[in-house]
């Protein structure tokens, strides 16, 4: 799993220098480069994965994460919630009357 945080993180570091000097097509080259190596990995331990062995399965997960990660898919989803915000005491919800006595 350690290798694969290695070349993640090396990978970022490259995208992030390319992408601020404003060389998009060569990060994206960087990107399909990566992309390629990832489905590279899961192709060499996916026998293990569908025998099921726990090792393999987690350098799949660590895989995919990467490949989510490469891709801006693991970003947080932002949620707005709107309508009545309510709250209620003890005395609302008559707790008192629910209590094992």
């Amino acid at each position: 799993m350690v290798e694969v945080d290695v070349l993640a993180a090396l990978m970022l570091d490259q995208l992030d220098s390319l992408a601020q000097d404003g060389q998009v097509r060569q990060a994206e080259e960087v990107e399909f480069e990566q992309a390629e190596r990832l489905d590279a990995a899961q192709v060499a331990i996916w026998r293990r994965v569908i025998k099921g062995d726990d090792k393999a399965i987690d350098r799949l997960l660590g895989i995919m994460k990467r490949r989510m990660e490469l891709f801006g898919l693991a970003a947080p989803r932002r949620q707005e919630f709107s309508g009545l915000i309510a709250t209620l005491s003890a005395r609302d919800l008559n707790l008192k009357g629910l209590s094992a006595a």
